[in-house]
């Protein structure tokens, strides 16, 4: 068996050509050469060593990303003409080595992703996520990561559906995945209905994904509604415009419905996840189901506890998305909401939680430019009061507290609603969150 100096010294070796070849284009100098194989020695000899320390690997890989960003602008700066992957190569081979060492470290496989993702290295990405997969089945935040990245970098929703279901095999009764889960039925619903706008009667679903297909029908946690599973299986050809009711149960909400009732099944009601999905869901307040789908929520939930605050709070939180603030009745609607949810705050240890879902929906009303001035001022005054008192309030976490609404907001695309709270408050409320 090689010792730990021999196998030190044929990684070395094996980039000494590439050494020579930056010295001789003057990338880098010779005392720069020497030092970074000085520093890549010291790596080496620490790393083929027994018992390498994770965190040394770590430090390796980000050297080396650091190095090679370096020789890249160098490289543009001289107008030199390079084709050279070695860098990347090199990267890659060290954090392969390390998750390799250290299957068990999370934290490494999640830096090889990154790097794997900014390269744009797809069909090795895709190869980490098998494997890290298969190592850590119950990380939900794993089984996340690759449904977001199939579904917004590939544009495979069938894909990431397909690994939020596996998840949640795996995963029991996890709350983050079930969330997960929904969002990516809203955003596939907003996608449709945006190209349902653009070409008519013409759009174009995305097919099945091998994976998906090779699962087949019993792999699917959830019986979807009928006929929705066909349209979401349909080729990347255009779809005919009779072929459109087949996408009905789709863009009705049918699907985030059936993946609602699954959780709650999962769960046996927890009324607080089922609060969570409802605020969730007002984010995609623009989509014409959305109504729907929080109705149903809000059906269930007070059929399960219709006395209970967060039940109540949905309530008037419909009640708030419904109304029209150029209306006459507007003024006495939202005096009477305002109101009842004071009186639900009061001695209520989620009082900071329902105090931002409260100030969520307001915000939208402070949107319309023809609120009426003296509205304004109330329902400034409003989410001003609210948010001292959430900021005074019980249980207070970083879940719920301003920074993860004023976080919330930008994710859901609300960035001038972010905008608006922050020019509502003092800046002493403000000053530790960085959003934008």
């Amino acid at each position: 068996m090689a010792s730990a100096n021999d196998k030190a010294r044929f990684y070395l070796e094996q980039s000494v050509p590439d050494l020579r070849e930056y010295e001789r284009k003057a990338i880098f100098t010779r005392d720069e050469i020497s030092a970074i194989t000085r520093k890549r020695a010291g790596f080496e000899h620490v790393l083929n060593s027994p018992g390498a320390p994770a965190p040394t690997f770590a430090r390796y890989a980000e050297y080396e990303m650091n190095l090679d960003t370096l020789r890249q602008k160098r490289v543009k700066r001289l107008g030199i003409k390079d084709r050279d992957h070695s860098g990347q190569k090199r990267i890659f081979s060290i954090l392969n080595r390390a998750t390799k060492r250290h299957r068990g470290d999370v934290g490494l496989w999640m830096q090889y992703i990154e790097y794997a993702r900014k390269e744009r290295a797809h069909k090795r990405l895709e190869e980490i996520l098998t494997s890290v997969l298969r190592l850590h089945p119950t990380k939900p935040q794993l089984w996340i990561y690759a449904a977001r990245y199939a579904a917004e970098s590939d544009g495979d929703v069938a894909a990431g559906r397909n690994y939020l279901q596996r998840g949640l095999r795996f995963c029991v009764k996890c709350r983050s995945l079930w969330l997960e889960y929904m969002k990516l039925e809203m955003l596939y619903i907003a996608k449709i209905e945006g190209r349902r706008q653009v070409f008519g009667g013409h759009i174009k679903i995305a097919a099945k994904s091998q994976s998906e297909q090779e699962e087949g029908a019993d792999a699917d946690m959830i019986q979807l509604p009928d006929g929705s599973e066909e349209a979401l299986a349909g080729d990347a050809s255009e779809l005919a415009s009779d072929s459109i009711d087949k996408l009905e149960p789709i863009l009705n909400g049918a699907i985030p419905i059936a993946v609602f009732d699954a959780a709650m099944k999962d769960f046996d009601f927890d009324l607080s996840l089922a609060e969570e999905i409802f605020d969730m869901i007002t984010d995609f307040s623009s989509l014409p189901c959305s109504r729907t789908i929080l109705q149903h929520i809000w059906s269930e939930m007070e059929e399960q506890a219709e006395d209970d605050p967060l039940t109540i709070l949905c309530s008037l939180r419909m009640v708030l998305m419904g109304a029209d603030p150029t209306d006459p009745e507007f003024p006495s609607t939202l005096g009477a909401t305002l109101a009842r949810i004071n009186g639900l705050l009061k001695n209520n240890p989620l009082a900071p939680q329902m105090a931002y879902r409260t100030i969520s929906s307001l915000l939208a009303f402070l949107r319309n430019e023809e609120l009426d001035s003296a509205l304004r001022k109330v329902l400034g005054a409003s989410v001003r009061r609210l948010t001292k008192e959430a900021e005074e309030g019980h249980q207070k976490s970083e879940e719920h507290s301003l920074g993860a609404l004023l976080l919330k907001l930008e994710k859901a695309n609300r960035a001038e609603d972010a905008h608006a709270l922050k020019e509502l408050l003092p800046t002493k409320h403000t000053q530790v969150v960085s959003v934008g």
